[in-house]
């Protein structure tokens, strides 16, 4: 199993919610680029958002 999936579910078992922060470690991206993607921001490439 990859490391991110794990990570993923260790803090599923732990109750708890990923941050923007660990979203954006997994993924190699910035917390504001991640957090664009989310909000479906125009200012991002469409690669950025796949």
């Amino acid at each position: 199993m990859d490391r991110p999936r794990k990570r993923a579910q260790a803090l599923k078992a732990a109750g708890r919610q990923p941050t923007l922060k660990t979203i954006a470690d997994l993924a190699g991206l910035g917390v504001t680029t991640v957090s664009r993607a989310l909000k479906d921001g125009p200012e991002l490439a469409i690669e950025t958002k796949a």
